[in-house]
């Protein structure tokens, strides 16, 4: 689960409240009377005529909106987190000029009768204005990362698959047809798939939640690239490429592990079961 997306959505609810709570106090002291008034933004963009005001919810409402698009690919996923960059920016942007146009107005024209100081409902701006800061940094940390796994990311290319960058840490392997020559397979134990027998074909076997992996397993706790099994001399051998969640066998997390008959291989909420097939 991407937990920036969740905190962007929260942030955005805060900011659209906060946008109709009183944010501004004026304060009045004039001879022996003195008169207070709030302001919330939606007052303020309605009575001091400031429509820019009203950029700020419809953007922070567009931006919840593109968190919840699922994008079909990486550009597409990365075209998504800009626009809210740019939403929420816009939205900031069109408030400070507003409030500082109101601003001068007020003191322009009252001689310095009239104070200007924040109301609650700026506060509530505030905190979420920075929890959507915080959601917008944690999604671009996850898009950095999904970048730089795609980078390792297998090529189809007819039914073979080729590497144009080699898997981090494993040695150089001539891949060969991938005909199931050793009769090897996994079979799924524990997870939600709808088969439960894989042969490992070839010579250079990717498992991941990529679409381009041999073995796709579409869940958040894999990596996209994130094992490869490798097969040399009639010997199986597990990789991990630097997965986020790690690669148990046996329930014992390993980088690198020569398999052998009825090793349990665990992958994020899979459990597999290696048979050799010699």
């Amino acid at each position: 689960m991407n937990k920036g997306k969740w905190f962007v959505r929260v942030a955005s609810l805060v900011i659209l409240m906060g946008f109709f709570l009183p944010s501004v106090l004026v304060s009045c002291s004039g001879g022996f009377i003195e008169a207070n008034q709030a302001f919330s933004l939606s007052d303020l963009a309605s009575y001091a005529k400031q429509s820019a005001l009203y950029i700020l919810p419809i953007g922070v409402i567009a931006t919840a909106i593109l968190t919840f698009l699922k994008a079909k690919n990486t550009t597409q996923s990365i075209a998504y987190f800009w626009g809210q960059v740019g939403l929420v920016a816009v939205g900031l942007i069109s408030v400070i000029g507003s409030l500082i146009t109101v601003y001068n107005q007020v003191q322009g024209g009252s001689y310095g009768l009239f104070k200007v100081n924040l109301s609650f409902g700026a506060f509530v701006l505030i905190g979420g204005i920075a929890v959507m800061i915080v959601g917008l940094v944690m999604e671009w940390k996850v898009q950095k990362q999904t970048q730089e796994e795609g980078a390792r990311v297998p090529i189809r290319n007819g039914d073979l698959f080729h590497q144009d960058v080699q898997l981090m840490g494993a040695p150089q392997i001539p891949i060969q047809d991938p005909v199931s020559s050793s009769g090897a397979y996994l079979e799924l134990i524990s997870g939600n798939l709808s088969t439960r027998m894989f042969p490992l074909h070839g010579d250079n076997f990717v498992i991941g939640r990529s679409s381009n992996s041999h073995l796709r397993l579409p869940d958040p706790a894999v990596s996209r690239i994130h094992v490869c099994l490798r097969n040399a001399q009639s010997m199986w051998f597990l990789q991990d490429q630097q997965s986020t969640g790690g690669t148990l066998v046996n329930g014992r997390e390993t980088d690198a592990v020569r398999l052998n008959n009825g090793d349990e291989i665990t992958i994020g909420p899979f459990q597999f079961i290696f048979h050799s097939g010699y």
